[in-house]
């Protein structure tokens, strides 16, 4: 017969789970939204139904609208409208020509154009948008940041989770069943976040397919029902 002598820090501890090792756990694995800190399929593929990011973009939007940008917008046209060769010199090939506005000038390349002129003139711009819209930078600095961090979530659980995207093959039959004869079994799965709301998220109910999809799901749930009855 062993015993730990020898081996303090796990002979001494006080408690079955040390507090260090709970929490290594929590913050390591438990990094979900759901109960517990378990992972739901949002955590992995939310943006696509909008989580966090619907409500960001609805915010960056209104906050926008209220907000006179016009002179940055025209800006942001000629940037395009350089890129698409508009204003090439005819006259002198690889020269850029631009007529009016914050930037306007002859330049020696589409790159100087940029570098010299338009980008400097969009910094001017939008330092004074900043400048008169304090509380509307704030808001879109938070929005856009939002989005950010709920994308790099989203990236670091697929990374945790093994996920691949270009790994998967595109139109694989077995797959195609498997995820067919799984929808009964997802449609239970009604928590936030989980399978059942995301895929009825993503489902396109004006389709067949998708009108399929969704009855699958409430199947599901309704062979759960009548077995406890």
């Amino acid at each position: 017969m062993e015993t730990l002598k020898g081996l303090p820090l796990v002979e001494d501890v006080t408690k079955p789970v040390p507090d260090t090792v709970t929490t290594y756990y929590k913050d390591t694995f438990a990094t979900g939204t759901s109960e517990f800190g378990t992972f739901t399929m949002q955590d992995f593929l939310g943006s696509a139904v909008g989580t966090v990011t619907k409500n960001s973009i609805q915010n960056i939007v209104a906050t926008l609208y209220n907000m006179n940008i016009s002179a940055l917008t025209s800006l942001y046209n000629q940037m395009l409208l350089t890129v698409q060769g508009v204003y090439d010199d005819p006259l002198n090939p690889g020269q850029i020509i631009i007529p009016s506005g914050p930037a306007a000038g002859t330049y020696g390349s589409g790159n100087d154009a940029f570098t010299s002129g338009l980008i400097p003139a969009a910094n001017t711009l939008i330092a004074s948008l900043i400048s008169t819209y304090p509380s509307a930078t704030t808001s879109l600095n938070n929005s856009v940041n939002a989005i950010c961090e709920q994308y790099v979530y989203e990236y670091t659980n697929q990374t945790k989770a093994g996920l691949v995207f270009a790994d998967l093959t595109s139109g694989s039959q077995q797959s195609t069943i498997s995820f067919m004869s799984g929808l009964a079994s997802a449609g239970l799965d009604t928590q936030i976040g989980g399978q059942s709301s995301y895929l009825s998220s993503v489902a396109n109910a004006a389709t067949e397919a998708g009108q399929a999809i969704l009855g699958s799901l409430r199947e599901g749930r309704n062979n759960a029902l009548m077995d406890k009855t």
